[in-house]
């Protein structure tokens, strides 16, 4: 946050600026207490989630329980696992909002990123009843990317589970993943099919907005998505046409030789 430059003129102008900088720092206070907050809780409930998600997939290994009492502690850890993803979410927002964000790079294989996706929210879909459809473009001969990778794997989990909760019914999710060669950079694609048109597209990038169309949520998802895909040297857009929602990532191929990068 910047401050007004202060100059002694001893008259109502310096006694304006002062009292601007005076509610700019109290504001500035009063973030910084929200991203504390926001940090101190969600490692406090971490704790209790894996103790209860453990205890979950311990009994689910139990052979005497009955298939009905298995299918509800599946449910139950699908809940916790989502919580989990949530709790996540907001440690993310504090590090965004605080500047104190690390991007570990490697060099890592973009389609082991998507498939890794694909295992992680393959109860969600399961349970949706919808389809997925993974296209990979017979051109790409080298899916190397310089990334963090656990960051893109929340990224992606984000945008997929996007499209799994607001896909119209019985259809099928298309993740796609094209190559720009001339601007040395990945395409990749989200689509589901959208039973309204969203409004205010535009917006849904935007810290806990939320569309009509977007019944559920805290708003988080997207905007966090769109912060940690800028923060690898890309960018994300929103479409929609011919009753498709689609989410088009850009994501270069290198953007660091180095090991690690500061968001400061």
């Amino acid at each position: 946050m910047e401050f007004i430059q202060v100059f002694e003129t001893n008259d109502e102008i310096q006694m304006l600026s002062e009292t601007i900088n005076d509610m700019l720092k109290r504001i500035e206070n009063s973030l910084n207490e929200q991203n504390n907050f926001f940090a101190s809780a969600s490692h406090e409930l971490k704790t209790p989630l894996t103790i209860l998600k453990t205890e979950i997939e311990v009994n689910l290994k139990n052979t005497y329980l009955n298939n009905e009492f298995k299918s509800f502690l599946s449910s139950q850890l699908e809940e916790i696992n989502r919580l989990n993803r949530l709790i996540e979410d907001f440690l993310l927002i504090s590090q965004l909002n605080n500047k104190s964000l690390t991007l570990r790079l490697k060099k890592e294989s973009l389609d082991e990123i998507i498939f890794e996706v694909i295992r992680k929210v393959k109860n969600i879909l399961n349970l949706s009843g919808l389809k997925l459809n993974l296209e990979l473009s017979e051109e790409i001969d080298d899916f190397n990317i310089n990334c963090d990778k656990d960051k893109l794997i929340s990224v992606f989990i984000n945008l997929v589970e996007n499209a799994i909760k607001y896909a119209s019914k019985e259809t099928e999710i298309k993740i796609i993943i094209k190559e720009d060669n001339i601007n040395n950079q990945f395409i990749i694609e989200i689509i589901n099919k959208i039973d309204n048109p969203i409004n205010n597209i535009e917006k849904l990038t935007d810290q806990f907005y939320r569309s009509d169309v977007l019944k559920n949520g805290y708003g988080l998802g997207l905007w966090i998505s769109n912060k940690l895909i800028t923060l690898h040297n890309g960018n994300m857009i929103f479409i929609q046409e011919n009753g498709e929602f689609i989410v088009r990532v850009f994501q270069k191929r290198n953007i660091s030789d180095k090991n690690s990068l500061d968001i400061l």
